[in-house]
């Protein structure tokens, strides 16, 4: 799922602890064993004490892309935008595994350090919704939103009736394309060959007012 207009024509830093996964999916341009404390604690040190304006070397930079155009549907960085403008800033995202997680890394804007979950490990698809009843028992006064594709709303939709049984108010946004979009990119991306895994016909709004849940 990896496009090159999410570099452009900046340099690509790969920082692992595990030299092993050094350029596993994608060729860095640099490469740095460490770790996150290691690396983060010596640049503090290297870098200037930063008063007023950040430099410009310093800025994150996003990548903009088109913005949507097919009726009836929202590309995935209009949506994270739309859902940032109508959450607190302190909301927790809990995220799945698939193609929305890329434009997820991408595109939230986030100011708290316990603000972002995700299970990278195993690339577990349907983790994001029990990930949120989870943030939500432990921190019953922030706000929290599950983004998941539809794929894996399918694996563990069920989890929302759990949520109402609990009187959770989490919030489960679904990035629907109809189709298992990761797997078929990467068949295409491994094997050169692309089948079609498609999701519907599936009505998640159906699902989730059927499980109890404020469509």
């Amino acid at each position: 799922g990896f496009a090159p207009q999410l570099q452009g024509s900046r340099a690509l830093v790969h920082v692992d602890i595990d030299a092993r996964q050094i350029g596993k999916s994608y060729a860095p341009t640099h490469a740095i064993v460490a770790s996150a404390a290691d690396l983060l604690g010596e640049l503090a040190d290297r870098l200037p004490a930063l008063d007023g304006p950040m430099p410009r070397a310093l800025e994150v930079q996003r990548q903009s892309l088109l913005p949507s155009h097919t009726i009836g549907r929202i590309a995935p960085q209009d949506a994270l935008r739309e859902i940032q403008d109508l959450l607190p800033r302190d909301t927790i995202y809990t995220v799945d595994s698939g193609e929305h997680f890329l434009f997820a890394v991408q595109y939230l804007e986030l100011d708290e350090p316990d603000a972002f979950i995700v299970m990278t490990g195993l690339g577990s698809m349907g983790q994001s919704i029990g990930a949120a009843i989870g943030a939500q028992l432990a921190l019953p006064h922030r706000t929290v939103a599950a983004i998941c594709g539809d794929g894996c709303f399918a694996m563990n939709a069920f989890e929302i009736a759990t949520a109402v049984t609990e009187r959770l108010p989490i919030r489960v946004f679904v990035f629907n394309d109809g189709r298992l979009g990761m797997v078929e990119n990467g068949h295409e991306k491994v094997y050169g060959r692309r089948p079609q895994y498609p999701t519907t016909p599936r009505d998640v709004c159906e699902v989730a007012r059927g499980l109890g849940a404020a469509v």
